[in-house]
């Protein structure tokens, strides 16, 4: 247990033993957690008590859509790239701060593309094969950088964040 950590902020644990108990141990005050390559997670783990967390280093790491579903509002920084529990049917849950997202070599589809808050800045989902050309950003007005090769993507949403300044 990590509970006895009541003023911790940020937690480094990536290729660790961490898993669910000790994720439900940590303070709500914390603001950065890196757990990537953290296998141990099963699809009861939940991140919604770290109402503070804004970075969150989740890159494969054993997380699915349940656990997807539990990020607290406050994210700023997501990376769940490599994470092979992340299917089509995952979408993002309401995250108005979110700022950066890293979805590159998941499941993920049109659906979680559909889910990212128009305040998103820079969106990484290289070899995302279940984007498929259909998937619009139109709902991306602050879109600055967009990494998406190995992506399926239609030459007009390209063109229309080139025309709004997207890199």
């Amino acid at each position: 247990s990590l509970a006895h950590l009541t003023q911790l902020r940020v937690l480094r644990a990536a290729r660790s033993a961490f898993d669910d108990d000790m994720l439900a141990s940590l303070p709500p005050c914390l603001m950065e957690l890196d757990v990537a390559a953290v296998e141990a997670f099963t699809p009861a783990a939940s991140f919604a008590h770290l109402t503070a967390l804004v970075k969150l280093d989740a890159r494969a790491c054993g997380i699915g859509n349940a656990t997807l579903t539990t990020m607290p509002p406050s994210l700023e920084v997501l990376n769940v790239a490599g994470c092979r529990g992340l299917t089509p049917a995952a979408v993002l849950p309401y995250l108005p701060e979110l700022r950066v997202l890293d979805v590159s070599r998941t499941g993920v589809s049109d659906a979680l593309v559909a889910s990212i808050p128009a305040g998103l800045v820079e969106l990484r989902m290289a070899a995302c094969r279940g984007v498929t050309a259909g998937a619009t950003l139109d709902h991306l007005p602050a879109l600055r950088v967009l990494h998406s090769f190995g992506t399926a993507r239609a030459p007009a949403v390209m063109a229309t964040c080139r025309g709004r300044g997207c890199a």
